[in-house]
Formats: C-alpha cells, structure tokens, sequence
C-alpha cells in the first residue's frame, strides 16, 4: 500500500493518469480500469472512477502490492544551455535556436527542447522520471523558426497557458527575411486549409491585401475564419525585406503561406516559394528560411522579447549592412 497526498503541482490530474504514472507498463491499461473500478484507488478513504479528477489536499490510497509500482531509476538527460527568456514556479520561457526541435521527429530522441527542458529541470530538482506531470510546451516553432517558446511545470500552468492561446489572448510577433521590397505596411487576409495534393502543405483562398489596416479585434470579430497577418517594413531593398509580422490568428504555416500567396515568400522557404524567390535565395545561401518570433504577451504571466539568434543576424547582414541591422536590434556594429 501507499499513500499520497495531491498538492497544486499535481491538482487536476485524472485517477487513471495518477496510477499508471505510478506503475507504468508494470500493468496494462485495461488491467488498471478492471482494479480502479475495484475500489484499488480510494480517494479520501472513497471508490473513484478512472475520470474523477484529483483536486489539492486529496488523499490518495493505492491497495497494491510493491512489486507493481515502478523502481526508481537513474535518469539520464542530455545537457544543453538554454537561453532561458524568464522562469517562474509555473512556466519556462525559451529563446529557440535556429534548426533546433522543440519535439522528437521519430527519428532523433535526445536532441530536442522536450528533453533539454526535462533535464535543466531534472538537475534543479524540479523534475524526476517518477514526477506525475512532465514539463509540456504550450506552443510550438517550427525547426528552422527561432524564438519565444513557453514550457508548463505543472497541469495547471499548462490549461492557462494552452487557454490563452486557444481562445486567442495571445499576442505574438515576428521578424522575417522575405523576397522583393516591402516599403508599406499592410495586412494580409484569406481563408486557409490544407493542400491535398501535397502533404504538410497549406494553401491560402481569397487572398487580400488592405493597406488601410482595421482595428484588430473589431476585424476578428466581423470576420470569423479568416486568418490575418499584419507586415509592416523595417529594412528593404531591391531584392529582399527585413519586416516585422504581427500575427493576429495562428493557423499552421501562416506567414508562409501568406507571404508566399502576396508575392512577398520568406526567403530559403523551399516550400513557399516563386522561382524568383528560390533563384535568389540560391545565390546568397540560404539553407532554409529566417523567421524569429520575438515577441509573445501571455494574459495573467507577462510579456516577452527575446532577439534573433546569430543564424538571423548574419543572415540579415547578407542582405543590408551590419550597421543597419544593428540599429534595428539595438546592437552596437
């Protein structure tokens, strides 16, 4: 037998979550409902079903033998240096690294955020295998975007966080290095989904673009189901933009696809691209596009600035001079 008591880092988690985190594949899951509904887990000396959800200052029971809890084990972590933006009891703020994962690809299991979050975590004794909630992102970038990510430390830093972005109280913002000269502000709209033709692709329906740019709320509200990126121009030249992207909704592959379907596609992007675009890119060396979330403000947490990382900066500087870049991010030439 052993007993636990639930406390706010463990607070919201369902019985059945609770107990195969205890015994993980020691017993199978249709195994773990036959004995829950058994009366094996009592909650506050009381029978629970596999969904009832456990609250703090709960009393938990677990009427097992030993032999079918998990043994604790060493746990072994790979060590990165995070470029950590701010941390407090319930989130983790990152500054991405280009051509980092945030997740496992199925191919590469140890060289991703996930697992660089779990072991800094893991060394301040903060985290352990046997810890009943594993640190979760709330967004995610993809691996050649840099920029602001946000890990949950617990179940309930994880449901505001993961609100806040579902109902749209986000507000989030870019750099991009794009084709062609942008020397106005503007705001794209279009209806989005996915290509069936081409896997992992999107496409945009009924493109816009409005240089007289309307209150963001009230435009969401009057037009619910488009998406809608604003761009506005740092730096700009015959052959390519330094810009600034506001993203008022996010679906998958927005800026991409929208800036692509404008005539305007992120350079290196060999998935969004003109011949024009994928030609010049060629000629200066992209391996993959720059694209830098640099500004994210969470409702109830703060707000967040993290710069490019050197991949962007030296990117940029193939484009306009040192001088010019350093000026935009307050860096000394």
């Amino acid at each position: 037998m052993r007993e636990y008591t639930i406390d706010d880092k463990k607070s919201g988690i369902k019985c059945f979550s609770f107990l195969k985190k205890q015994v993980g594949d020691n017993v199978k899951n249709s195994d773990l409902f036959k004995i829950i509904r058994k009366g094996v887990i009592r909650v506050n000396g009381k029978k629970v079903e596999s969904s009832t959800v456990l609250q703090n200052g709960d009393i938990v029971t677990l009427y097992m033998a030993e032999e079918y809890f998990n043994k604790k084990k060493n746990a072994s972590f790979p060590i990165y240096h995070l470029d950590i933006v701010y941390e407090d009891s319930d989130i983790l703020v990152i500054n991405k690294e280009r051509s980092v994962l945030v997740h496992s690809d199925g191919i590469e299991y140890r060289k991703n955020l996930v697992e660089y979050v779990k072991g800094y975590l893991y060394r301040k004794n903060e985290y352990s295998t046997e810890s009943l909630f594993t640190p979760t992102f709330c967004n995610r970038l993809d691996f050649n975007t840099s920029g602001i990510v946000i890990a949950a430390k617990n179940h309930q830093a994880l449901q505001r966080v993961t609100a806040a972005f579902r109902d749209r109280q986000i507000d989030k913002k870019y750099y991009a290095l794009v084709f062609g000269r942008v020397d106005n502000a503007f705001l794209i709209t279009s209806k989005m989904e996915e290509r069936l033709d081409q896997k992992n692709k999107m496409k945009c329906i009924g493109t816009q673009v409005l240089y007289e740019i309307p209150e963001k709320e009230l435009f969401l509200n009057e037009n619910k189901g488009l998406c809608a990126t604003k761009v506005e121009p740092l730096l700009s030249n015959a052959q390519g933009s330094l810009v600034s992207i506001s993203l008022w909704t996010g679906k998958k592959h927005q800026i991409r696809a929208q800036m692509n379907s404008v005539g305007v596609p992120l350079l290196g992007d060999l998935k969004y691209f003109s011949h024009d675009s994928f030609q010049y890119s060629q000629a200066v060396g992209f391996n993959g596009y720059f694209l830098h979330s640099c500004f994210l403000g969470l409702p109830g947490f703060g707000a967040f600035n993290c710069t490019p990382d050197d991949d962007f900066m030296h990117a940029a500087q193939r484009l306009f001079s040192e001088k010019e870049v350093n000026k935009i991010f307050n860096k000394n030439a």
